[in-house]
């Protein structure tokens, strides 16, 4: 056998063609392209970088979605969120069961939040594995709201309900203060007045 034999043998001859056909005829006329191969070039070039770039930006936004559904916010965060702000963890079972009549739906996905109306009450459902499918806090645990409406859920449902209680929580201590009132009568000589 000969050597030159033995080698081609095992030569690897190219089965996928590197020549870019060119474009149909049609196409040409209707899109009008350059035929100076320099901005042709520059022209795909651009066209390319700007689909990759869009293409990044939507990978980047379902990663995102898809973590914040995989990775929901913990019973523990929630409860000592609701603790810090004021909030009282129901544990008892019957209102548990009373505040469940109450709310439109009797079981939900996890993570997800409902909050009643007047924002006096949260009530989140937590995994079945983790204890129980319901919690339930509130500022006075008196009487069962009337009226509950859903929060997203997982994180996006979490910062809104928190920033939506902390401005109320900030706006109810502005309205206890007392105002103050003008001073009428003698002033101090060295007050200052503008």
């Amino acid at each position: 056998m000969d050597v030159s034999q033995f080698w081609s043998h095992f030569s690897v001859e190219p089965r996928v063609s590197v020549r870019i056909p060119t474009l149909p005829e049609w196409v040409r006329k209707k899109f009008r392209l350059p035929r100076n191969s320099v901005a042709t070039g520059l022209l795909y070039l651009f066209l390319s970088g700007g689909l990759g770039w869009s293409a990044y930006q939507m990978t980047q936004h379902e990663v995102l979605l898809n973590w914040k559904k995989a990775h929901l916010p913990s019973s523990r965060i929630l409860k000592a969120s609701w603790v810090a702000l004021g909030l009282r963890e129901m544990t008892e079972s019957h209102q548990q069961q009373r505040v469940l009549r109450s709310l439109p739906v009797s079981t939900d996905t996890a993570g997800r939040l409902w909050v009643s109306s007047e924002w006096a009450w949260v009530a989140y459902f937590v995994d079945e594995e983790a204890g129980s499918g319901l919690r339930v806090f509130c500022y006075a645990c008196h009487s069962t709201p009337k009226d509950w409406e859903p929060a997203p859920v997982g994180w996006d449902g979490f910062e809104e309900v928190l920033k939506t209680l902390e401005e109320k929580i900030a706006k109810e201590k502005l309205a206890k203060w007392p105002k103050v009132e003008q001073r009428s009568g003698l002033r101090d000589p060295r007050e200052i007045v503008y």
